[in-house]
């Protein structure tokens, strides 16, 4: 228990286990404090856990309906991304991943998993994009510009060519 703990407390997870006999959800204190939770209760009924667990909507149905695949058996793994919504109203990005056990009936009867914030490393991934787009855009620019001077260069060369010819005509 003791290594279990310094483990969790290294990896700065925060810990939850869902005892589905007894309809039991179980947070740890760092779950508890991604989530901006109070630290008490650190137990209560699953529904009302998942419930109220305020994920963003945009991302609910794909995480409900990968956990109750997973929990059907028909996914392999649950791990997920997904933005949450603390107590203080910020949305965070979280990452969940989950391991379940099952009975001989295939059930699943419990399911013990761990949640990271993840939120700086989500914004440094979008400001990445961000600049990964403006790469894009200027190198556009100047592949553009590029090939704006050359048509100008080659105008500039064909009518000069043209009026020492012309010149060069009269003269003779």
């Amino acid at each position: 228990e003791q290594r279990f703990a310094l483990a969790v407390a290294g990896s700065d997870d925060g810990v939850w286990d869902f005892d589905f006999s007894a309809g039991q959800a179980f947070s740890s204190q760092r779950a508890r404090r991604i989530l901006g939770l109070p630290l008490q209760p650190e137990v209560q009924p699953i529904d009302e856990w998942l419930a109220k667990l305020p994920i963003h909507p945009d991302d609910r149905p794909r995480v409900l309906s990968h956990l109750d695949e997973y929990l059907a058996g028909t996914r392999l793994e649950f791990q997920e991304e997904y933005r949450i919504r603390r107590r203080d109203h910020r949305w965070i990005w979280v990452l969940d991943r989950a391991y379940a056990l099952w009975n001989e009936k295939g059930q699943a009867v419990r399911m013990v998993g761990s949640e990271k914030d993840i939120t700086q490393r989500k914004h440094a991934e979008a400001q990445l994009r961000q600049h990964e787009t403006q790469l894009v855009d200027l190198t556009t620019k100047l592949l553009r510009a590029q090939d704006q001077e050359r048509q100008r260069i080659a105008r500039e060369l064909h009518d000069d060519m043209t009026q020492r010819l012309a010149i060069l005509a009269v003269e003779i």
